[in-house]
């Protein structure tokens, strides 16, 4: 905070320093850092980590946001929180307002496009969930599972082959565009290796890591109205959110895997953290947050009412109870799959 009040005074005296520019960008890192840590309390760790090249680092890390989200909502005479994801919703209002939002009426029998609205009234967050039915005709949409490849990390190996047979047997039944989603880059490039060894996909777009914006516009814009392309993207990256390609811009989206976040401390301090409080300390640090790469991914396909299309969910863990239990109302009816040949019937049913 000395640093913070003596860079601030500096800065303003020294408009031409040579250093400024290095200064000041440190300055706002120090002075965010200063500003967070006035929040630090139990919901947070401090982490501290040594380098390879020995700098060491320091941060304030976040395991449950709801008190800080619940004090901004208090702030607001109303709030209106909307999003088409906002899915189970007693997982998000525990996000959004902690203990409070454990009052709010929950509608469970519809499953669908999630509104969540607050009502303040004194000192009192009572949130109030709307759960709306998706304006677009259940008939456009075709949900598939296919539960006999697993794609676990121990198993990664020996699905490559799989995957790409499924890939490849999507775009032979209806030539378009499609989208592909992995859980990292290193799995999907094996994947697109082999596709191209075989030649039997044609136009093939990759997502590069720290892709810049016009490589961003390039890559999007080889989606057409009459192309043939097939995408491959990582789930959680610039591609599995906030993109809009409608009509026959793309035609199908194929999720390889639930999208768990990779294993690492910071995720397993949540998990920790929630545990602690006798929550599923799993469920909070990778599994929904997986499943919500999912859900934006699967999101990217159907964006007007007469756009058209099929998801293919690859992993036998979308069968499991505790999967099935997250899907979105839209998402039913589905069908499971465990072989090509019933793939390629089922695409040709939907299609014709």
């Amino acid at each position: 905070e000395q640093f913070v009040t003596q860079a601030d005074l500096w800065l303003d005296s020294h408009q031409n320093s040579p250093i400024r520019g290095e200064l000041i960008d440190f300055y706002f890192k120090a002075t965010a850092f200063s500003t967070i840590a006035r929040l630090f309390d139990s919901h947070y760790q401090f982490f501290i980590e040594r380098k390879s090249d020995g700098d060491i680092t320091t941060r304030l890390f976040c395991m449950d946001p709801s008190r800080i989200f619940s004090r901004l909502i208090q702030r607001s005479t109303s709030a209106i929180l909307f999003s088409a994801t906002f899915f189970p919703t007693p997982y998000y209002q525990a996000i959004l307002f902690g203990d409070n939002g454990k009052e709010g009426d929950i509608d469970s029998k519809t499953h669908s496009t999630n509104h969540t609205a607050t009502i303040k009234k004194s000192d009192d967050i009572v949130p109030y969930s709307i759960v709306l039915p998706s304006p677009f005709p259940r008939e456009n949409f075709k949900l598939l599972i296919h539960h006999g490849i697993q794609t676990t990390y121990r198993a990664r190996q020996s699905s490559f082959k799989e995957v790409a047979r499924v890939i490849t047997q999507t775009v032979a039944v209806k030539k378009g565009n499609y989208m592909v989603f992995f859980p990292s880059y290193a799995y999907m490039n094996q994947v697109v290796e082999i596709i191209e060894q075989e030649c039997q996909v044609g136009d093939i777009q990759v997502q590069a890591p720290q892709m810049a914006e016009d490589e961003r516009e390039k890559f999007l814009d080889q989606f057409t109205l009459e192309s043939q392309v097939t995408g491959f993207a990582v789930m959680g990256g610039i591609f599995g959110e906030g993109i809009d390609l409608e009509g026959t811009r793309l035609i199908g989206v194929i999720v390889v895997g639930v999208g768990l976040p990779q294993i690492c401390p910071e995720q397993d301090q949540i998990r920790a953290y929630y545990e602690a409080c006798n929550e599923d300390g799993f469920f909070t640090a990778y599994q929904m947050p997986g499943f919500n790469r999912v859900m934006q991914a699967t999101g990217r396909l159907i964006r007007t009412k007469t756009d058209r299309g099929v998801v293919i969910l690859i992993d036998e863990r979308f069968t499991r109870k505790d999967y099935k239990e997250l899907f979105p109302d839209e998402w039913h009816p589905y069908e499971t799959i465990s072989n090509c040949r019933q793939l390629e019937e089922i695409l040709n049913t939907f299609w014709e």
